[in-house]
């Protein structure tokens, strides 16, 4: 699967299970089976493919907390 958008282009292989189907502006995921992996399978790539969407469109953040005194030890 390959999704484009302004910040760029990303691709991830998934499996041949699953299928991913673009419905006007809608990405579908769908499993041919309730089973486990099955199951397991379809909320993997549903979640990957969300996060390429998310990653070509708005980009990525990343926060940093940072703790410590000021004083420092010596």
């Amino acid at each position: 699967m390959r999704v484009n958008g302004p910040k760029g282009e990303l691709s991830e292989r998934i499996s041949r299970d699953i299928e991913v189907v673009q419905d006007g502006d809608r990405l579908l995921v769908s499993r041919p089976t309730d089973r486990g992996e099955h199951r397991a399978l379809h909320g993997l790539t549903r979640s990957l493919v969300a996060n390429m969407v998310q990653g070509v469109t708005d980009g990525y953040e990343k926060r940093l907390e940072i703790q410590g005194s000021a004083t420092g030890h010596s």
